[in-house]
């Protein structure tokens, strides 16, 4: 077994031993000597300190964390520091999903639940009436950006367009998140990234 991997193992096994549940809701992508960890909107300063309580365990020699949506928008191939027009972007995963609206490098607004379909197409509705104007519209242009599991199994998509009136653009490549990554880093957009 390599370092890389030995590095993994422990962080996962140090979070096993701790917290059980927060491993469903991250991405681990190692970077040089370090890693970046992708984790949800959700996430409290103290969920962040035992992440990288852990990293420094294994062995990480830093970690910089990146909300997940962010890394879905780049692995869509958005650009959301540059171009200044919002996307709406929607992650589902395994046991919940977020969706949040995010222009600039920033989020504007952003909700999460379980992952029904009608729910997720409500909250989508929900979401965009607390947006600005602006921003609303140029979601109305562009669509509704979706990632995740199984999303074209369940045929989601379908069902988000007809109860919102929005074109959904679906990656449910597995690897989207990890691309996300590696294009911000690619981009020199490292503002998107932060350490606690």
């Amino acid at each position: 077994m390599d370092n890389k991997n030995q590095k993994t193992d422990l962080f996962f096994q140090h979070l096993n031993a701790v917290n059980k549940d927060i491993k469903k809701q991250i991405h681990v992508i190692e970077h040089g000597n370090g890693v970046i960890i992708c984790h949800s909107l959700n996430f409290s300063k103290e969920d962040e300190c035992l992440l990288r309580n852990a990293a420094e365990i294994s062995g990480y020699r830093h970690c910089n964390f990146l909300y997940t949506i962010m890394a879905v928008a780049y692995g869509m191939e958005l650009d959301v520091v540059d171009i200044p027009e919002g996307n709406l972007i929607v992650n589902i995963e395994r046991d919940f999903y977020e969706m949040a609206v995010v222009a600039l490098g920033g989020i504007v607004c952003s909700v999460g639940n379980s992952p029904e379909d009608e729910s997720i197409a409500n909250n989508i509705l929900r979401l965009l009436e607390k947006t600005p104007p602006q921003l609303a519209a140029d979601i109305n242009k562009n669509g509704i950006c979706m990632a995740g599991h199984n999303i074209r199994f369940k045929n989601t998509e379908n069902k988000i367009t007809r109860i919102t009136r929005l074109p959904v653009h679906v990656n449910n490549e597995p690897d989207a998140i990890t691309r996300g990554v590696h294009r911000i880093l690619e981009k020199k957009h490292d503002s998107l990234l932060f350490i606690v």
